[in-house]
């Protein structure tokens, strides 16, 4: 083909007319006046002329044409950009060339006149040809940029240009679907950007020179040599080009050789334009330090060059003068200079992290401890962005205090000064409080989650520095850090004051300083016990050090104990403080947790005040209390049981008192259970005794005829809770027909009604048996005597426990479910489904602060939403009680699990109506799910993980589908409103989340055991993962789901899901050459056969050979279909590179060497399974034999996962981004090939597939129910087939198991 159509045609009047309605579509659309109907078909005209034969010579006539307006000639360029994107591999090495030539002409012929957008698009049509085109038709591409540079100013400014684009896309660049050009291509920019005798002394890189470059200069020492000739002058163009040379080098020095960097002068040069007076150059020079003083595995020639220059005395001085020179003012900020403070900041810690990698090539020839004073003096900035740099750097510092000590020792005091004083709450002060910390973190931070995610950052590196510093000199440390807080609390009774119960304010300035050293204290102490560790390891004792500081630390405890604190607040932190520092520091024989003990159970705070925030605190405060109590009770055990009679008797006053509530009463009962139970002053008979004499009353409540026989239906349940009053009283009260219910008051009987609500649950065994069966199963318990002891006394319990447990989880569970109030009038079923909308709050989406929230929630308590919440916390309470009591049940391994009958009923109760839950309560029911199967012994797991994993994935499945599905249909909604769309991302928020914990329960569940995870992993581990592999009955659901998942709007769960059947279900299944099965071998009555060809390679999983065979069918169909979906998705690009990945080894799992040839040596059955990935492949859009049959064997050759996963890319290279049903390629969902699951004949299903669709069927648009993958179950939010993928796009709507064509 000679050239491109129409060349040669400037005089064809054809040709002009064409033009001419170029040039008036294009004035029609930039024309304000024009109509939109116009305007649509200007556009679709000039988007047809894209693809026209002509339209690469039409845009260059068009850009060649000076008197053509800017848009006609920009318009010219995206002709020419239309051709190098989509077309220019249809291109003959002719017209490539001849395309080459246009865009240097096009280059040569810019003019200053030409407006700045056009040289920019002609720059970037430069660069985006060179790299498709540079290796192969256009190698003296280097030669022609050169002769730009040579030419002009402009000219020099567009080359600059094009080599900053060119190394942003080639080394930089975000698209993860680059193609294998990729290292050739960067070899080419290292041998132009690099001088030839540095490239010759590289002999590695001597013999790749593709001998492209243009002279033996490289592009890094001419632009240093241009900015040494310009850095001198003060014209505003020659600045202009200084700050474009620097950005160049910016994006060049992230890759040049270290040796072009060691051996240039680049280096003094950029400290000079630090010290220029134009601030967008220094912007430009400290952007190239950062990417100089941030590259790793530099060479010890190459660090003494860098760093040692950087670190002389009078350097750091010109450091100090410039960033003195740069401070800003709040009152009129600068944001260029704050900019350049905070990347400064950043270029500082960059220097210091390279010199704790190489310390001994920097130490003898630097001022380190001017570097050192001058990261303090940084670190004192007001600004905490601008700190938080040399914060990290510190923390790296003193992990490296062995050879630094000297250096940092005479910094420690004020390091413990100022992180002491920053690790206050900031987003926790009053809102009237402001300084200059405030004021910046306010312009640092527009969004309030961020600036919270910010500072906690900020205070946990500096506990992170207060622990390093007590560790290494416990003794001076914690002396300063305890002198602080006494500075602080010595301002206590001055507030105490001041208090006032009936304005009480729970977060005061006052409370947040108290707050910050406690928290500094407490850190001081993990310290502490760190260094108490380490010198018991070390010596096997401890010195006097230890003595004299336990005896500070006990003196200065008692001390805070004596102070007569009324703030509960304030009282509530310092007993925790206290607690903690017990915890740590001092041993179990101690005495002193019991004087802790007495002062504590002693308090009584007067609750006369009118103020809520002054009632909450108090009840925090009494939970504090029992909770310091009881965890003192754990440390100090026989120090308890040595005075338990008296013990005992302080704690029934507790308990007498009026004003305590149920739960904490029975908290307190447990503490004492905890003490008989851990106590080794006791013998085996007398702790039986007394724990049976305790525990009896518990188990009776369990066996009350009354409570069997209010759990044995779903009527009598609600009546039990009051449930079915409240859903009464709202009838009544005609809250249907009330648009807002927290504008509704409840009168003396709806309060009662409410009231009810929250008494009734604690009035259940449920409370009692918590308490007790939690201080019998803590984890430290697990294979001491006293777990053994435990165990021996729920064994009897459990049995008599369960029945009646079970019954209330599942009642509690189907209260959620609408089905069960079918009977009941309309208008009761939507008071009850309305009363069950959780109200949530969510940091980063919701409108209003926490605060603000928690304030509307309590002031509703009197409405109807009021009594609606009291129903939502009565559900709530019962349900996570059952799950806290069976998740502490779990422990006592066989006295759990040995009971055959369980299992199944375990599994009804807690996912028979799992699937109408909320999402954050289903994530809840996840959490124990998971206990449950990590706990299961490995002699149980065969007959006890199938009904509760099997019921956990078709659940979690059908939830997380229909929950995708609803986020689609409302994210297809135009007209949401704000409050919607807050909503609505608070949902999605949750759903990703959910999503991502049940792919990461699959992914623990079947990982392999090896010597590096093998310590993270219970015990029992290979036998669940054996299991879970080997049982259809939990395999198939599981398969699902992830299968599913790979249609889900979520990254991180989509890229997880690819590893898992990547890496832990192909290798499992991988393909044998192994004879077919014998026809007379047993087969599973539950799965069809017919795919069943081959042994599976995982002997000793016990996988069935039949069951291997099916699931590489699946892989091969359902999965592969999935894959390719998403990878054709351009909502899917984040996971692209992962999808490919997946695509290439189901390809090497499932199609043989000689897939591609027409002979075989396997049977007809063998060729079908075989050939479906092939097959299905061929039925994709312009996929050819071909074209697929090379590129199958290019795969199955590679043995690199990496250049498998490009192989595939480059495959589906025209159809990524584009979806497949948009082709025309799939099937519709309901169709009953999209509904076969494991294989199965035409539109039969498999027997495990059956079991699930029994109940419901697919029926019009549904298509099957959850993904159109035969589970049976119609999710009606999907809103109908169709087969439509949008953001938020559900696997829901039958994108997963379709046929291709």
């Amino acid at each position: 083909m000679a050239g491109f159509s129409g060349e040669g045609e400037e005089d064809d009047v054809e040709f002009h007319r064409i033009n001419a309605r170029v040039k008036q579509a294009l004035a029609t659309i930039y024309d304000p006046r024009s109509s939109n109907v116009h305007r649509n078909e200007a556009t679709l005209y000039l988007d047809q002329q894209k693809t026209e034969a002509d339209s690469p010579y039409r845009g260059v006539y068009l850009t060649s044409q000076t008197e053509n307006s800017p848009v006609v000639r920009h318009y010219g360029l995206l002709l020419l950009e239309h051709l190098i994107k989509h077309k220019l591999g249809d291109c003959d090495t002719e017209q490539t060339t001849k395309l080459c030539s246009w865009i240097v002409q096009l280059a040569q012929n810019t003019t200053e006149q030409d407006a700045a957008f056009l040289r920019n698009k002609i720059a970037q049509l430069w660069a985006e040809l060179a790299e498709q085109t540079w290796l192969t038709t256009w190698p003296d591409m280097d030669r022609s940029l050169l002769q730009l540079w040579q030419s002009s100013t402009v000219h020099q400014a567009l080359v600059l240009h094009i080599l900053e684009t060119m190394s942003d896309e080639i080394f930089s660049t975000e698209d993860k679907t680059k193609d294998i050009r990729e290292p050739a291509l960067a070899r080419a920019c290292v041998e132009i950007v690099t001088s030839t005798d540095i490239l010759v002394e590289e002999s590695k890189q001597a013999q790749e020179l593709a001998h492209l470059k243009s002279g033996s200069e490289g592009w890094y020492e001419r632009l240093l040599a241009q900015l040494q000739s310009l850095i001198s002058t003060s014209g505003s163009e020659q600045q202009d080009m200084i700050v474009k040379i620097l950005s160049v080098l910016r994006s060049l020095l992230s890759w040049v050789t270290r040796a072009a960097i060691a051996r240039s002068a680049g280096l003094p040069l950029f400290f000079e334009c630090l010290k220029a007076p134009d601030v967008r150059i220094q912007m430009a020079s400290v952007e190239v330090l950062h990417v100089i003083y941030h590259r790793r595995n530099l060479s010890s020639t190459l660090v003494s060059s860098l760093v040692s220059p950087a670190m002389s005395t009078q350097q750091i001085s010109a450091f100090k003068s410039v960033r003195s020179s740069a401070e800003v003012d709040l009152e009129d900020l600068d944001e260029t200079r704050y900019m350049f403070l905070k990347k400064f900041s950043e270029v500082m810690c960059g220097l210091g992290t390279i010199f704790l990698e190489h310390p001994s090539e920097i130490i003898s020839t630097a001022d380190v401890p001017a570097y050192v004073a001058f990261t303090l003096e940084i670190l004192q900035d007001s600004s905490l962005v601008v700190s938080i740099p040399v914060l990290y750097l510190w923390t790296q510092l003193l992990a490296s205090h062995q050879t630094l000590d000297h250096l940092l020792r005479p910094h420690i005091s004020i390091l413990l000064e100022i992180c002491s004083r920053r690790t206050i709450r900031y987003e926790a002060l009053p809102a009237q409080y402001e300084d200059d910390t405030i004021r910046f973190l306010n312009e640092d931070f527009e969004i309030l989650p961020e600036k919270h995610a910010f500072v906690g950052n900020y205070r946990r590196f500096c506990s992170d520095i207060v622990e390093r510093i007590v560790r290494q000199n416990p003794s001076d440390a914690m002396k300063h850090i305890i002198g602080q807080a006494d500075g602080i609390l010595q301002s206590v009774p001055e507030f105490e004051r001041s208090l006032d119960r009936d304005r009480y304010e729970s977060q005061s300035l006052y409370y947040s300083q108290i707050e910050a050293q406690a928290a500094v204290v407490t850190t001081a102490g993990k310290g502490y016990a760190s260094w108490l560790k380490e010198q018991r390891a070390d010596t096997g004792r401890v010195d006097q050090v230890h003595d004299q500081l336990l005896q500070d630390l006990e003196s200065w405890c008692y001390k805070l104990l004596q102070m007569d604190i009324k703030d509960p607040n304030v009282l509530r932190r310092l007993l925790q403080l206290v607690l903690d520092i017990t915890l740590a520091a001092f041993p179990t024989q101690s005495r002193f947790p019991l004087t802790i003990c007495e002062k504590v159970l002693a308090y009584d705070l007067p609750e006369d005040s009118q103020s809520a925030s002054y009632h909450e605190a108090i009840q925090e405060l009494k939970y504090v209390s029992c909770r310091i109590v009881r965890k003192l009770a754990q440390k100090s055990t026989d120090v308890f049981m040595s005075v338990f009679p008296e013990f005992q008797q302080k704690i029934n006053e507790v308990i007498s008192r009026p004003n305590l509530d149920s739960r904490t009463k029975e908290d307190y009962k447990a503490v004492l259970f905890t003490i008989i139970l851990r106590a080794s002053t006791l013998n085996d008979q007398e702790r039986d005794s007394r724990l049976h004499e305790m525990l009896e009353p518990t188990v009776a409540k369990w066996q009350d005829p009354q409570l069997t026989s209010a759990v044995s239906s779903f009527e009598s349940f609600c009546k039990l809770l009051g449930l079915d009053q409240a859903a009464q009283y709202l009838f009544d009260n005609k809250a249907h027909s009330v648009q807002d219910w927290s504008d509704t008051t409840l009168d003396q009987h709806g309060q009662r009604v409410r009231d009810d609500l929250y008494e009734k649950p604690i009035k259940l065994p449920l409370v009692d048996t918590r308490a007790l069966i939690g201080a019998s199963s803590d984890k430290p318990l697990v294979g001491s005597a006293a777990y053994t002891c435990a165990k021996k006394q729920w064994r009897s319990a459990i049995p008599i426990i369960l029945p009646n447990l079970l019954q209330l989880l599942a009642h509690v569970h189907a209260f959620s479910n609408p089905e069960r109030f079918s009977s009941f009038p309309t208008e009761i079923q939507d008071i009850i489904q309305r009363s069950l909308v959780d109200r949530i709050w969510q940091s980063g989406i919701s409108t209003e602060s926490r605060d603000d929230f928690y304030i509307k929630v309590k002031g509703s308590k009197n409405t109807f939403e009021g009594l609606a919440s009291a129903m939502r916390a009565c559900i709530r309470t019962v349900r996570e009680l059952c799950y806290w009591i069976l998740h502490c049940m779990a422990p006592f391994e066989d006295a759990f699990y040995g009971h055959r009958d369980l299992p199944d009923a375990l599994a009804r109760a807690l996912y028979e109506d799992a699937h109408v839950l909320s999402s954050h309560q289903f994530s809840i029911l996840l959490k124990l799910s998971t206990a449950l199967q990590e706990c299961c012994p490995a002699e149980s797991a065969s007959y006890f993980l199938p009904p509760l994993l099997s019921g956990l994935f078709t659940q979690i499945d059908r939830k997380i589908t229909a929950e995708w599905a609803r986020l689609d249909s409302q994210a297809t909604s135009a007209n949401a409103d704000e409050d919607a769309l807050s909503q609505e991302m608070k949902s999605e928020s949750i759903v990703r989340q959910l999503t991502n914990s049940a792919v990461n329960l699959i992914a623990t569940l079947t990982k392999a055991t090896d010597p590096q995870n093998a310590s993270t992993l219970s015990p029992s581990h290979p036998a669940a993962r054996r299991t879970a592999l080997s049982n259809p009955q939990i395999l198939e659901p599981l398969l699902l789901f992830l299968t599913h998942v790979l249609r889900v709007r979520d990254h991180r769960s989509c890229a997880n899901a690819v590893k898992i059947l990547l890496n832990q279900f192909l290798p499992e299944f991988k393909q044998s050459t192994a004879p077919a099965p014998n026809q007379n071998q047993t087969t599973s009555p539950h799965l069809d056969t017919s795919h069943a060809t081959t042994a599976s390679t995982s002997k000793n999983l016990g996988i069935d050979p039949h069951l291997s065979a099916q699931i590489r069918h699946f892989f091969s169909s359902d999965i592969l279909k999935a894959a390719i979906t998403s990878l054709h998705d351009g909502a899917f690009s984040d996971t692209h590179r992962d999808l490919a990945s997946l695509i290439a080894g189901i390809i090497h799992t499932c199609v043989p060497p000689s897939s591609s040839s027409s002979s075989t040596n396997f049977n007809q059955h063998q060729d079908q399974d075989q050939d479906q990935v092939r097959t299905l492949l061929l039925s994709l859009p312009n996929m050819f034999p071909e074209k697929l049959d090379p590129a199958l064997a290019s795969i199955r050759s590679e043995m690199s996962e990496r250049r498998q996963g490009r192989h595939v890319m480059q495959l589906l290279e025209g159809l990524r981004g584009v979806s497949i049903y948009e082709m025309g390629k799939l099937e519709q969902p309901g169709s009953a090939a999209s509904r076969r699951v494991f294989g199965g004949k035409g539109g039969e299903r498999s027997g495990v597939a059956a079991r699930y669709t029994a109940a419901k069927d697919g029926g019009g648009g549904g298509g099957g129910g959850a993904g159109g993958m035969g589970m049976g179950m119609e999710v009606d939010e999907a809103g109908g087939g169709g087969g439509r993928v949008e953001r938020g796009g559900s696997p829901v709507e039958g994108s997963i198991g379709q046929l291709f064509g």
